[in-house]
């Protein structure tokens, strides 16, 4: 990600390069956040996301049908390959959301989402990764504003969770992710 304009891309510049002198045969990573990683990894292999989300799925028990949230651009094309992979299953109404940054700060300006009702549907937000997960929070907080809310859960491949868990729980019903991110780093969160 570049930080500032014109300054390193650390994935790209830093730490694919210290990746590929490793000369793998193969680099799997799951449900990753960027393509710039698939494009500068040498011998790069995609897993998905899609047996935590069926984990998931069995564990919030939907029914046959919910709202598949979009919280942002970024998981769009995530959001639009699961959906077809589970629509055997299930009947899935994606919910697409815009998002929008103050460019100086980064902080969410607005969140716009384009439905007015959920129809009573658990609302499931699915996206890579959760740092301190305030696009999440913002989101589900504007959901609650729509005709026929309901609830919501996260499922996240790359749960860092920086902020803990106090104030995600006010909003979720449940919260699933892997262990890709280990509490070791942040000694304390639970």
């Amino acid at each position: 990600r570049l930080f500032k304009r014109g300054s390193t891309n650390y994935l790209k510049d830093v730490i694919c390069p210290i990746i590929n002198s490793l000369n793998f045969e193969s680099v799997t990573v799951m449900d990753s956040h960027s393509n710039v990683l698939e494009a500068c990894l040498n011998n790069f292999e995609k897993e998905d996301n899609l047996e935590l989300v069926e984990f998931a799925l069995s564990s919030i028990n939907p029914g046959k049908q919910f709202n598949l949230i979009v919280v942002d651009a970024g998981a769009s094309k995530r959001c639009d390959l699961l959906a077809q992979q589970l629509s055997k299953e299930y009947d899935i109404n994606l919910i697409q959301c815009h998002k929008k940054r103050d460019t100086k700060t980064g902080q969410i300006e607005k969140l716009e989402v384009y439905s007015n009702d959920l129809q009573n549907l658990p609302c499931i937000i699915i996206d890579d990764i959760a740092d301190g997960a305030a696009s999440f929070i913002y989101c589900v907080q504007e959901l609650q504003k729509i005709q026929n809310y309901k609830n919501s859960f996260l499922v996240v491949s790359h749960g860092i969770f920086s902020k803990g868990f106090s104030e995600l729980s006010k909003y979720f019903e449940g919260i699933y992710c892997t262990n890709s991110y280990s509490d070791n780093f942040m000694p304390g969160l639970k």
